[in-house]
């Protein structure tokens, strides 16, 4: 994203916010701002902000574990991810998070088994290439990434739509300045 769209797109969240203080969904939008922008200690303030507000708030701690994993503070990142799996014990970006702080801390035999498909959820191995691909993303590894995107849509073509999101993503990471890892949010593939 532009970086004079961020600016703009932190400005408003943060009168929003001045306007507003309860207003959840302007806290989480703009730690997701604060994210791309690679501010990633007032992401976490603001995530925080919004999981005050709402405590169930799924997706707020998700992508605060990945923040924190960002941060290298693994501690808090794994107990952030641990509470949306609370939430949500089924759903594919709990794991999907753990696989990427897993692969913060270097445990790449474990942060593999996050990725794993499970039964009733990421069940095929178009899925599983979708995952891995946002891991190779999230670590710089464009080429890698793209690959595995294109070999998913041959594979798990009733999520093409999710799949071109994600590969659309690639090109845009890759023409940020590497940083480290990116938030990756990867759409629901089952």
């Amino acid at each position: 994203m532009d970086k004079g769209l961020l600016d703009e797109a932190i400005s408003a969240y943060s009168r929003a916010i001045e306007l507003k203080p309860e207003l959840t969904a302007a806290h989480f939008n703009l730690a997701g701002s604060f994210m791309a922008n690679r501010q990633l200690e007032e992401a976490v303030k603001s995530y925080h902000q919004a999981i005050a507000l709402m405590p169930d708030y799924f997706q707020a701690h998700v992508d605060l574990s990945i923040a924190l994993a960002q941060l290298k503070r693994f501690d808090e990142a794994m107990l952030a991810q641990s509470r949306g799996r609370a939430l949500r014990p089924s759903d594919p970006l709990t794991e999907q998070a753990l696989g990427l702080i897993l692969l913060g801390k270097g445990e790449i035999s474990a942060a593999a088994g996050a990725f794993a498909p499970r039964p009733g959820r990421l069940a095929r191995l178009g899925a599983l290439l979708d995952a891995l691909g946002t891991a190779l993303k999230s670590l710089g590894q464009f080429e890698e990434s793209s690959a595995c995107y294109r070999r998913a849509l041959s594979l798990h073509p009733d999520s093409a739509a999710a799949i071109y999101n994600n590969l659309a993503g690639v090109g845009r990471q890759a023409a940020k300045p590497a940083e480290g890892p990116a938030v990756v949010r990867v759409a629901r593939s089952d």
